[in-house]
């Protein structure tokens, strides 16, 4: 503490006094108990508020926040140019709008859009990342309330490298060995045939980098070396990599050594067979000597121990001036693609020769070509692509017309394609269609390559590098089956998911399709023993259809087990409204329009049981919890709650027609229904949630916890709740929206439509670019 007594204890007044504590003090000044000085009267109740503090030390003066100054309590006073306790500034002033405001607090986080602020960290600024081109979640605002941040987006598939990549780096090729080692190769520059001329005559500029599962950085090089076009690696760590100028590096786990074939010689892309050949293709260029360079397609291999020229086929007009790609199944099965679609193949043989397939349209260059399986594809200018089964190509428009400037198969067989203005096309094996893949990039994306299961990575131009995290919506294929003769489209009545992952959807007459796991597993169509015209009701499967639990109107409520039907005769089937399965095999059946809920056992001999007593309401669904606790909602906000003995009214406060229930929890319920609401039940009562995106009718809510819940209404929208805010998910379709299912986020979303659709998006549980347990296929690299 501070102690400064008045005047020295030597010389004193003969009419000062004495405290209990033995300090003197002269005459007009008083003791405090604790303190070691003396103060004046008018000071007393403020030094005594301050006994025992420290100087800026918080205390109380008559009821006011104050701070201790030279052992007296001051009270804080916003605009004396001092920050005290419980202020955020302090300017001097108490003028609003200058940064700090009257009341000495940061305009940042106040809740209020003060002047100089964009945004306001609280509350939620209700801006969301469907309009900045990701796929759900908020946008959310920084400490300076200056920016806009998208740290809490989320996209099905491809999201940008969080860490900072200078926009200064041009990467044009791709490859990756794990998760903790993926090469990039190419220049440091602007985008410009200038720069790339430049960089090429200097033999500068060149850029190779690696990425640790961490970060990306330089790979340090001895050389200062011209543009770098492609790169290729083995799983034993061995690294290649092609530029131009004749440049060719090799990194041996060790060092790095560098090969200088003629400087007229431009590689562009590089493949190998992983048993130490190479093959690289470009293109040659010489000067003509009238003024003008002449150019012609280019390729080399390197057998182990040199790099040898080959020889390429005579072309016929137009003929070509570069190869752009090459890629094989093995040193005796290459393929080349290039200029004026010219497509040429190499089968191994001793004098290194090459012969033509075939060309495409006049005009159309192919770019980029590789292989999974038996099949071949090749694409590139306008859209082109092409593919190779057997022994016969056949076009494959992809119904792009820009650029199209790779291809990579992943290993499950899907291929990758980008291009122009960040596009990025994906081809299933099951498939003869082109889907494109959400992607928040709009820059030019030169290369991807595809690993273990469906993850990759795409890199392009000014720093762009791209981690696919996952697979963007696809509409799920149904088998055709006959229809009641009626104009309207099948409805997706319910759509529901087992633990094995088998998704079952119904919306046939007399069918339902379960589909598993595996998109390359053939699914079962299901015939029901009768049809029903108005659709299929509630249904619940589980083991893949093993047991599985129909309704199916008039017939009532129908189980097959091992393949054969026989009926679950209700007490009353009229309407079943909803069916919930427990852990312990019980199935609960929302019946006669909803006014009583029974239980059935699964015992073949078993009778249904009633649950409580009737509940003479109109209830639309049920949901139980892990705990055994069942919900059920309808119309006019009603909503019950069974806890093991009898029925608790919860009823919302106004009369909205509640049409869903999901929750995790007594105390964690979440229903859906008209005017978009959604409303939470904490176990006491219900609040209704904010969601100013959605204003249509909820038809359905699934969740996975507390913090991913999903609802769908009927234009198409789709809300995502992440434990905090709900935010809009970009959705495939705008059509009504009848189920939604969710495994886990990361995991899959699916929904089923009113017009008879099923789409399926899924994210992948991984935060690293590729899975450790695998090792990229060859692939070829990007001109």
């Amino acid at each position: 503490m501070l102690a400064a007594a008045p005047f020295a204890a030597s010389c004193y007044d003969t009419a000062s006094h004495v405290c209990v504590d033995g300090l003197r003090c002269p005459p007009g000044w008083v003791c405090v108990d604790g303190a070691d000085r003396c103060f004046e009267p008018v000071d007393v109740e403020r030094a005594r508020a301050c006994v025992g503090k420290e100087q800026d030390e918080r205390c109380i003066d008559k009821g006011a926040d104050g701070v201790c100054r030279d052992d007296l309590c001051a009270t804080i006073v916003c605009g004396n140019g001092r920050r005290e306790p419980g202020e955020r500034c302090d300017d001097g002033n108490t003028t609003p709008g200058d940064g700090c405001s009257s009341d000495c607090q940061l305009p940042c986080g106040d809740g209020t859009l003060d002047d100089g602020e964009f945004c306001d960290t609280d509350p939620p600024i209700y801006l969301y990342c469907v309009d900045e081109r990701y796929d759900l979640g908020a946008l959310d605002c920084d400490p300076s309330c200056k920016n806009i941040t998208t740290d809490r987006c989320q996209s099905f598939s491809w999201t940008p490298s969080k860490h900072d990549i200078p926009t200064d780096w041009q990467l044009a090729d791709v490859w990756a060995a794990g998760p903790d080692e993926v090469y990039a190769a190419g220049f440091i520059g602007p985008v410009s045939q200038e720069t790339i001329i430049a960089c090429s005559l200097l033999a500068q500029c060149g850029l190779l980098v690696r990425y640790d599962g961490a970060t990306w950085s330089k790979v340090w090089l001895q050389w200062e070396v011209p543009p770098l076009t492609s790169v290729w690696g083995t799983a034993d760590g061995q690294i290649h990599v092609v530029g131009t100028r004749g440049h060719a590096l090799h990194y041996d786990r060790e060092n790095w050594t560098r090969t200088e074939l003629p400087m007229d010689m431009q590689f562009a892309s590089l493949w190998g067979d992983g048993r130490g050949h190479l093959i690289a293709v470009g293109q040659k260029n010489w000067f003509s000597g009238e003024e003008d360079y002449q150019y012609e397609p280019l390729a080399m291999i390197f057998d182990g121990h040199s790099w040898i020229e080959m020889e390429l086929p005579i072309q016929t007009q137009p003929r070509s001036d570069y190869l752009a790609n090459v890629w094989g199944t093995d040193i005796n099965d290459v393929y080349a693609v290039g200029e004026q679609g010219w497509i040429s193949h190499y089968d191994g043989n001793d004098q290194y020769r090459w012969t033509l397939q075939r060309q495409v349209r006049y005009g159309e260059h192919l770019l980029a070509v590789a292989g999974h399986g038996d099949t071949l594809l090749t694409v590139g200018s306008q859209g082109a692509g092409l593919r190779l089964r057997g022994s016969a190509w056949e076009p494959m428009p992809t119904g792009e017309d820009g650029l199209l400037l790779d291809v990579s198969f992943t290993t499950d067989g899907t291929a990758l394609v980008v291009g122009d203005d960040g596009v990025i096309l994906r081809h299933d094996t099951n498939s003869d269609d082109w889907q494109r893949e959400s992607n928040i990039s709009a820059e030019r994306l030169w290369a991807v390559t595809g690993t273990s299961g469906k993850v990759a990575i795409a890199v392009g131009e000014n720093g762009t590098i791209l981690h696919r995290r996952g697979v963007d919506w696809a509409r799920l294929s149904i088998p055709p089956v006959p229809q009641p003769d009626t104009h309207e489209p099948p409805t997706i009545h319910h759509l529901r998911v087992d633990d094995m992952g088998c998704t079952y959807i119904a919306a046939l007459s007399d069918y339902i399709y379960i589909m598993p796991p595996s998109p390359a597993e053939p699914g079962e169509l299901v015939q029901l023993p009768v049809a029903e015209e108005d659709g299929i009701g509630p249904l619940w499967g589980e083991d893949c259809g093993a047991d599985l639990y129909v309704y199916v109107g008039d017939e009532g409520l129908m189980r097959r087990v091992g393949g054969e039907w026989r009926p679950m005769d209700l007490p009353d089937s009229r309407l079943l409204r909803g069916l919930w399965r427990d852990r312990a095999g019980n199935t609960f059946a929302l019946i006669n329009k909803g006014e009583r809920v029974v239980r059935h056992d699964g015992g073949d001999d078993s009778e249904w049981e009633p649950v409580g007593a009737p509940l003479n309401a109109d209830l639309r669904s049920i949901h139980g919890t892990p705990n055994g606790e069942l919900f059920v909602v309808g119309r006019d906000g009603a909503a019950f709650v069974y806890e093991g003995h009898e029925w608790r009214d919860i009823r919302y406060q106004f009369p909205i027609p509640l049409r869903d229930v999901w929750g995790t929890s007594p105390d964690d319920i979440y229903a859906a229904g008209d005017q978009g609401t959604i409303i939470h039940y904490d176990g006491v009562t219900w609040t209704r949630q904010s969601t100013p995106f959605i204003t249509d009718e909820l038809e359905t809510i699934w969740g996975v916890s507390s913090n991913q819940v999903f609802v769908g209404d009927t234009s198409g929208q789709l809300g995502y709740y992440s434990g905090t805010e709900w935010s809009p998910v970009r959705s495939p379709t705008r059509a009504a929206i009848t189920a939604v299912w969710a495994s886990g986020w990361p995991g899959q979303l699916i929904i089923g439509t009113a017009t008879g659709e099923v789409y399926r998006a899924e994210q992948f549980a991984t935060s690293s670019a590729i899975p450790a347990s695998t090792a990229a296929a060859p692939r070829a690299g990007r001109p």
